[in-house]
């Protein structure tokens, strides 16, 4: 039973004010926060992010040379835990949190199976 959930996607700082984070928070009733490659409502100030004002997010950057993640709070938890672990979830050389960049690699090893086996198209 996870403590966290950390999903690829946004929490609060989603045009309808709930992205997959927030959904999936209060559907399981478990602290859930979201890691996204660019920022789709909201504004950055410095290394915040501010929805109407109030910051639900920060922005990280986890690697030398690669582009900023933004991490917003999706449910039971600050933006600013969030991003605390999802800094410490960094394993180098990756640049996503370790938990989602498992995740990509085995979404990506399943997709290929099943386009090999001739299941679906890629």
């Amino acid at each position: 039973d996870p403590d966290v959930i950390i999903v690829d996607g946004h929490g609060v700082a989603h045009p309808a004010g709930c992205g997959v984070a927030t959904y999936l928070g209060v559907e399981l009733g478990k602290p859930c926060f979201g890691v996204a490659n660019s920022l789709t409502v909201g504004e950055r100030q410095e290394n915040k992010l501010l929805l109407n004002s109030i910051v639900v997010g920060k922005v990280i950057k986890t690697k030398e040379h690669a582009k900023e993640l933004f991490v917003t709070a999706g449910h039971l938890i600050t933006g600013e835990t969030a991003a605390h672990i999802a800094l410490t979830c960094v394993v180098a050389p990756h640049k996503l949190p370790e938990p989602l960049h498992i995740a990509h690699r085995f979404a990506e090893k399943t997709r290929d199976r099943i386009v090999e086996e001739g299941k679906v198209t890629a």
